[in-house]
């Protein structure tokens, strides 16, 4: 119908008409985000539960477009060579090009895995100080070697995942083994990779409209004979990598009964004349994890928010469900801050994911609470409200 309309157009010398996208965007929403970040370097993604619509999608560095399109030709090749030369990637969207560590965010999936496995929000931990890691004479440390729990002897499930106990977690990934976590992982659409050189990924597990880098998670045998890299990736690190779209669409599962839609950014395309000439439904990936698994995982990212490390992300009459992570970010760098959340917690209408680079303003002494929980809390209560 397109091809029609062009060529009639064409034909009866009208000028030349473009098709309409209709896109799942909402403009204010993309300013608040771009507002809530502020001067920081990051990226924020907001999407709804349900549907996989993707509400607000920013990132910076960006670059202005008009560059490109717009002044004479050698003005907008020396505009392009610019923007590839710059060290800082602004041709590169941080909300879904771009992977990160994403540290204790990833407890969201190593906690999935002990509930699918029978280990619930109130099954008993050990709680020792530091974590002697197997075949290797290092230890474990909680973040900031804070002892959990006021230094008791034993912790409960939910209670390591408020505190977002890293001890408490690699404990629970050595206990589950690599295969159950690869397999949730897997689930959840991480692709498997077996560092440093290779990937395996279905193309068709995460389709998006915009280029899209996967997330990863190491292949089973990666962690054969190496149990202390197991530990590591089960609290986000070593070699577990992901985007802040994908840790949208994590929380988008959880408050969706498990569900992984897949993002949707654009619904339809008209014609000219109006007329619908493509839709786009809503997909899913499949289900990431059962739905008593899921209300499980909900009462313990609800109490991250109301009595933990996420505290900032709370909005009166509005409970939000959510999840910290602070990830180490290269020698001498700060540690890049995130923050995951769904509300309301129990009829969910959005799902937010925001990181913040090197910290933002606080630096070194950054943490996903303080720097990345209060940008959540803006977008959820913009969009709400």
């Amino acid at each position: 119908e397109l091809a029609i309309s062009t060529f009639t157009d064409l034909f009866l010398g009208k000028p030349k008409r473009g098709a309409n996208v209709f896109v799942t965007i909402d403009p204010n929403l993309q300013e608040v985000a771009r507002s809530a970040l502020g001067s920081n370097e990051g990226a924020v993604v907001a999407m709804e539960p349900g549907s996989g619509d993707i509400l607000a999608l920013y990132s910076t560095p960006g670059f202005d477009p008009s560059l490109l399109s717009s002044g004479s030709d050698p003005e907008m090749r020396r505009a392009w060579r610019r923007l590839n030369d710059d060290p800082s990637n602004p041709l590169l969207a941080l909300s879904h090009q771009e992977l990160f560590l994403p540290g204790s965010s990833f407890k969201i999936v190593t906690a999935s895995a002990a509930l699918e496995n029978g280990f619930g929000p109130d099954s008993v931990w050990p709680n020792p100080h530091r974590l002697e890691l197997p075949l290797t004479n290092e230890e474990l440390q909680n973040f900031g070697d804070d002892h959990c729990n006021g230094g008791s002897s034993q912790i409960s499930l939910i209670e390591a995942f408020e505190e977002s106990c890293n001890v408490t977690f690699a404990e629970v990934g050595l206990e589950l083994g690599p295969e159950r976590m690869a397999a949730q992982a897997r689930a959840y659409g991480l692709c498997g990779t077996f560092p440093p050189d290779r990937t395996t990924c279905d193309d068709q597990l995460v389709r998006f409209e915009l280029p899209f880098q996967n997330g990863r998670f190491p292949e089973p045998g990666y962690f054969e004979r190496n149990d202390p890299l197991l530990a590591f990736s089960a609290i986000g690190l070593d070699n577990d990598l992901v985007n802040p779209l994908q840790m949208a669409m994590m929380a988008s599962a959880v408050a969706n009964d498990g569900l992984l839609q897949r993002p949707r950014l654009v619904t339809e395309v008209r014609d000219a004349q109006g007329r619908v000439a493509r839709e786009f439904a809503p997909s899913d990936v499949g289900q990431a994890i059962s739905p008593p698994a899921a209300a499980a995982l909900t009462r313990m990212m609800i109490a991250v928010v109301n009595e933990g490390s996420g505290f900032r992300a709370q909005i009166p009459g509005i409970q939000v469900a959510g999840k910290t992570g602070t990830a180490t970010n290269g020698e001498g760098r700060p540690p890049n801050a995130w923050f995951t959340a769904f509300a309301p917690a129990q009829n969910a209408r959005i799902a937010v994911s925001v990181i913040v680079l090197d910290g933002g303003d606080l630096g070194s002494e950054a943490t996903g609470g303080q720097v990345a929980a209060p940008i959540v809390r803006a977008v959820i209560e913009a969009y709400l409200r």
